[in-house]
Parts: C-alpha cells; structure tokens; sequence
C-alpha cells in the first residue's frame, strides 16, 4: 500500500496525522498495528487525550491484552 506508514512516528510528523492513520488501520480492522502506532505517539505525548481515546478504541495494547487473558 502506497499510504503505509513505519509502525512507530516519523520524527517530525504531527501526532494528529499518526492517530488519523491509526483510526484508519482500525476501520480495516488492523487493530494491533493501530495500537502500536498510539502507543508510540503516547511515548511521546503521555498526557494526548486524543491518543488515548483511540487506542482505546483500538482495543487498548497488546501488552493489556496479554496480561488480561493470561489472568
């Protein structure tokens, strides 16, 4: 696909642009690759709401996924 993006931020890229892709990543229901995206963008901004929301909607992190089917 011609519009992929790296799965972490580009340096230099605006984290609205990276959460719209997610959004998107979503909608064709590549979750995990979603998340993984969020998750960098909140590496970086911990405290973007927006961010948050959408990974949320994304099913949260891999990582939370883990830990909760293993409890």
């Amino acid at each position: 696909d011609a519009c992929e993006f790296a799965a972490a931020p580009a340096k230099g890229r605006p984290p609205e642009l990276d959460i719209l892709y997610a959004e998107s990543l979503v909608a064709r229901d590549d979750k995990a690759k979603a998340a993984e995206l969020l998750e960098g963008v909140l590496r970086k901004e911990p405290k973007n709401t927006v961010a948050w929301v959408a990974l949320a909607r994304a099913g949260g992190s891999q990582q939370a996924q883990d830990q909760q089917q293993e409890g």
